[in-house]
């Protein structure tokens, strides 16, 4: 049966609940730490004893686990306490939550993380793995692309467009691989850049540009096999080929 103890001190009826869930168990007992807990949390008191009441009631249950959370998230947020509302996500994401409520929370974990928090680095590891969840694509590559140009991040650039061609029309795909490509070689990362361009010239065989990219990142690299190679076959393919005898010579062929 249920405590009925309205007209009771807020702080009694706490004491009520804890004192009976030391002696239940399972989906019950649950439920009477979750009471307490928003009882305590109403109370705008003691945010820290609503967090840790509101935790205590999630272990303990399997039915109203992410429930809780949401309410312990909602507290969090009542009280605007960066960490706790940063744990509170993590914890709800990882109950298998619906994907538009994912979505969000990861969203705003990386929004807070940086702007709050000033910590850029975590910043960094939640659009990293927001790239590769497919409930933030809407979103992540935008994001993404634009802290990557501002920080310059090649890597974290790279993988956003990447994303981008991934969902883009026909006709824009090539761009943003070439944009990836590019992104990865001032980083350094030839091998990648090259694996990069080829895709988008098995998009685009023809594209002069997209031609004299991947040519560039392949001198870069100390590949002149491969400019040969890829001149001889451009030559061979069709008669407007953009690499041709200059390309030959440039990469030390005879």
């Amino acid at each position: 049966a249920g405590i009925v103890d309205d007209d009771v001190d807020p702080f009694e009826r706490v004491e009520r609940r804890l004192v009976r869930a030391e002696h239940t168990e399972g989906e019950a007992r649950s439920l009477l730490l979750w009471h307490a807990a928003r009882l305590v949390a109403a109370s705008a008191r003691a945010p820290a004893d609503a967090q840790a009441l509101f935790l205590e009631a999630a272990a303990a249950s399997t039915e109203w686990k992410p429930a809780i959370l949401r309410d312990a998230l909602g507290a969090a947020i009542h009280e605007r306490e960066p960490d706790a509302i940063l744990a509170r996500s993590g914890e709800l994401l990882a109950c298998g939550i619906p994907a538009d409520e994912r979505s969000l929370l990861v969203f705003a974990s990386s929004d807070i993380t940086p702007h709050v928090l000033g910590d850029a680095q975590r910043a960094r590891a939640l659009l990293h793995d927001a790239l590769s969840d497919e409930s933030c694509g809407a979103w992540a590559p935008q994001v993404a692309r634009a802290r990557a140009a501002r920080s310059d991040d090649g890597e974290l650039l790279a993988l956003a467009h990447e994303a981008l061609a991934s969902h883009a029309a026909p006709e824009d795909r090539v761009s943003h691989l070439c944009a990836a490509g590019h992104a990865q070689a001032r980083s350094g990362n030839w091998s990648a850049a090259e694996q990069t361009l080829r895709k988008a010239l098995g998009l685009a065989p023809n594209d002069g540009h997209v031609l004299a990219m991947l040519e560039g990142v392949l001198r870069e690299g100390g590949r002149p096999e491969d400019i040969v190679a890829l001149a001889q076959t451009r030559s061979n393919g069709s008669p407007g080929a953009a690499l041709g005898e200059s390309s030959l010579l440039l990469a030390g062929a005879t």
